[in-house]
């Protein structure tokens, strides 16, 4: 279909792409293939401004995240990140598998990781 014209980049009317949804169910073949499209953008964001990377915390598909930061993939976005959507949607033993996964400090980044007080 996209060598027929189809546009993988396009969104519907709430926002979503092909992408999104890919990342959100799960399906790493598809989202890998559409990467590879230059019209696809990987930090698109639907009309309730979530990427792909954070619809893939939310759903708990730590390798689809993986993918997507690989592809550039945002996960410094102000506000609730991705890292926060993996929090809010997983057991608090899982957590911990997402903090080295969604959670860079960039150059531009004022960010630093949270210490504990010391006792």
């Amino acid at each position: 279909m996209v060598l027929k014209g189809l546009n993988v980049g396009a969104q519907d009317e709430t926002g979503q792409t092909a992408l999104l949804i890919a990342a959100r169910e799960g399906s790493l073949k598809v989202a890998r293939f559409l990467m590879k499209q230059p019209i696809v953008k990987v930090n698109a964001k639907n009309k309730q401004d979530e990427s792909p990377l954070m619809l893939a915390a939310l759903k708990g598909h730590l390798e689809m995240a993986r993918e997507l930061i690989a592809h550039k993939a945002d996960v410094n976005k102000p506000g609730w990140t991705p890292l926060h959507y993996a929090c809010s949607n997983t057991q608090p033993e899982k957590a911990a598998t997402w903090w080295p996964c969604c959670w860079k400090t960039t150059p531009t980044s004022t960010r630093s990781l949270p210490t504990r007080p010391r006792r």
